[in-house]
């Protein structure tokens, strides 16, 4: 398969941001992340993944987010390409930089030191939901 992808744009869907004074979760931070896949109704070249992550920085802030990302594909998007790893790896894997780096920017922008999600490798977290 010989499709490319194009990264269109990016863009926050939803953030809630609260200070906390307290540690009421314990005395380790806490980062989830979750994704989608969403394909355009109206435009078969063009698909989204949705990221969402919450992160909780004891006695710091908790901060949740919805944060998308925007994908042109080449050729028009078929069963083959939903199931292949254009989406479900390449493209996530190409997007997730512009969420730490909106993180870690929000977070320094906030007055708190930048929050440093890790890196992760779409490759495992694919096969992981995979095997699910």
């Amino acid at each position: 398969m010989s499709v490319k992808i194009n990264l269109l744009q990016s863009q926050v869907l939803k953030l809630t941001f609260d200070r906390i004074e307290q540690n009421v979760k314990g005395e380790h931070k806490i980062f989830n992340l979750d994704y989608a896949i969403s394909y355009d109704s109206k435009d078969v070249h063009i698909f989204s993944i949705i990221f969402q992550a919450q992160i909780y920085h004891p006695k710091e802030f908790v901060l949740e987010l919805a944060f998308s990302s925007w994908f042109r594909t080449s050729e028009a998007i078929t069963d083959d390409f939903k199931n292949s790893n254009y989406p479900n790896i390449n493209a996530p894997a190409i997007a997730y930089p512009f969420l730490r780096v909106f993180i870690a920017n929000f977070t320094l922008n906030a007055g708190f030191q930048p929050a440093m999600i890790p890196v992760i490798n779409f490759f495992e977290e694919y096969n992981k939901k995979s095997n699910t």
